[in-house]
């Protein structure tokens, strides 16, 4: 109920923002046990999403959540960032720039390797691709309902692991 509510706020194009964390405060000084808090937010989120808040439709709502969600891979780094300790061999803090950058790079290969292996596979007309093409748009699918942080697309990261393989299995058969 929760994420669905978060991920249904267009005004803050689906990410965790403060205006819907006091709801979420305020339902807890109500005494309400969790059950009924997730209730109220899936009622509450499914009235977002059918509503015509924010920016526009539902397509550019969605496509805006969706370029958060997958269009960048150095989140790792914030999270490192934020949470280095000063005794850390490696100052992330004065190195994220760097860091975030090689973090994409390797991010930009893997697609690139993940389209390679999709428009090898398509063309020899294997099947090898669909379990992780289905991971991946059960992933996306899911994500675009819910609360969106850069961070929830490694969930999809395994999926796009085992598609970019096909492109290192096609490429040292000749094929």
């Amino acid at each position: 109920g929760w994420n669905l509510y978060v991920g249904m706020n267009r005004v803050n194009a689906g990410g965790w923002n403060q205006p819907d964390q006091e709801v979420m405060s305020e339902k807890l000084r109500e005494g309400l046990d969790a059950p009924a808090i997730q209730a109220f937010f899936a009622g509450e989120g499914l009235a977002r999403l059918g509503g015509r808040a924010g920016d526009g439709t539902l397509l550019r709502f969605m496509a805006k959540k969706f370029t958060q969600l997958w269009c960048q891979d150095s989140f790792t780094v914030y999270w490192l960032a934020t949470g280095a300790r000063d005794d850390s061999p490696l100052d992330i803090p004065k190195h994220s720039s760097a860091l975030s950058a090689l973090c994409n790079l390797f991010y930009g290969v893997l697609l690139g390797c993940c389209a390679l292996s999709l428009f090898r596979q398509i063309k020899t007309r294997s099947e090898a691709f669909v379990l992780p093409v289905t991971l991946l748009a059960g992933a996306v699918i899911l994500f675009i309902l819910l609360e969106a942080n850069p961070r929830y697309h490694y969930a999809g990261s395994a999926a796009l692991c085992l598609l970019a393989a096909g492109s290192c299995s096609a490429a040292s058969q000749g094929g």
